[in-house]
């Protein structure tokens, strides 16, 4: 409890107090709605076939050369604060909200920041901070986080590496059941998503819906074979 409180602390130059009486709609993040396109596509007066040029403008998927897009590598990092870093860069300055990163000992001010697993309190430090089990904390190998700068209900971020493929979806699973036993300060986050990113990543997500949304939005636009392993209300 006193790590916590220490830790919100270190918010004090980004806001004037931790608030835990905050509405919903004060720490939403603002919509990151598609722009419409307008586009606008001009006809050829001296084209004496139409649907010819509508075929080829509108399947670019049957032009050899165009097609790199279709075959794109999808990025891949090298640990999971180096992953928070590439998704906070996708938000436009608009969409920002005063965030921290790291962990008790290394805060980081506007910024996602690496977690310390190499601490001597790490299992239960990222239990208290970012609801990982602490029981857990040998299956992963680097994790990272964003926390929302005036209430960690707003939203917060975790981001692992799970060292063996094969228990990602196991070590998901005991997040989920562990977040939703928890007792939270201040009552408890509207929403729960978590993500399996390509490289055995998991970014574990609660707060405000609409934050927990655009984040995952913002982590799928970017990274397109992102899964959802789980979304839950955690509204009581």
């Amino acid at each position: 409890m006193r790590k916590l409180l220490a830790f919100l602390l270190a918010a004090a130059m980004l806001v004037s107090a931790v608030a835990c009486g905050m509405t919903a709609d004060d720490g939403k993040i603002p919509g990151d709605g598609d722009p419409t396109n307008n586009d606008n596509t001009n006809s050829d007066t001296n084209n004496n076939n139409s649907s010819n040029n509508d075929s080829n403008n509108n399947d670019s998927s049957n032009n050899d050369s165009n097609g790199g897009n279709d075959t794109q590598t999808p990025p891949t990092y090298q640990n999971a604060h180096e992953l928070l870093a590439a998704i906070w860069a996708k938000y436009e300055q608009n969409e920002q909200f005063p965030i921290m990163g790291g962990d008790y000992d290394n805060v980081v001010e506007n910024a996602p920041g690496a977690f310390d697993l190499t601490h001597t309190d790490a299992a239960a430090n990222i239990d208290s901070l970012l609801s990982f089990p602490s029981e857990e904390i040998g299956k992963i190998d680097s994790a990272a986080s964003i926390i929302h700068g005036m209430n960690t209900n707003m939203f917060t971020c975790g981001a692992f590496h799970v060292t063996d493929a094969s228990e990602v979806q196991a070590v998901a699973d005991r997040i989920k059941n562990h977040i939703l036993t928890k007792q939270f300060l201040c009552g408890s986050p509207e929403h729960l998503t978590i993500l399996r990113v390509p490289g055995n990543y998991l970014v574990v997500l609660y707060g405000i819906k609409d934050n927990v949304d655009a984040f995952a939005k913002k982590t799928s636009t970017l990274i397109p074979d992102t899964a959802t392993l789980a979304e839950q209300s955690l509204s009581r």
